[in-house]
């Protein structure tokens, strides 16, 4: 009968010892996505950052372009002729059989 009541006290013990792991996972879980979380938006914000970089340095070579453009347009559209025409020879000159 004694050892009846220890395998009882046992398997109680083993009931709590399963709720206070299912609690530690749980908080364990929570700290690990609000980790997760606090990442993705720090990756986010360095992800704008850089786009907006980026496009500050657009903007600022279309500008300069077009300064270049309205102060040498003759110079501009013989570049922009040549460009073409050797783009075009390097594209056109593929022979496809």
């Amino acid at each position: 009968m004694a050892e009846m009541q220890n395998v009882g006290t046992d398997v109680g013990q083993l009931r709590q010892d399963i709720a206070s792991i299912k609690g530690d996972l749980g908080t364990l879980m929570t700290t690990l996505k609000d980790l997760g979380v606090e990442q993705g938006k720090q990756l986010y914000s360095r992800a704008q950052d850089a786009g907006d970089a980026v496009r500050g340095q657009a903007v600022q070579t279309q500008e300069q372009v077009g300064h270049y453009i309205e102060s040498r347009p003759i110079s501009s559209v013989l570049m922009a002729f040549g460009t073409g025409f050797a783009i075009g020879t390097l594209v056109g000159s593929r022979s496809y059989h």
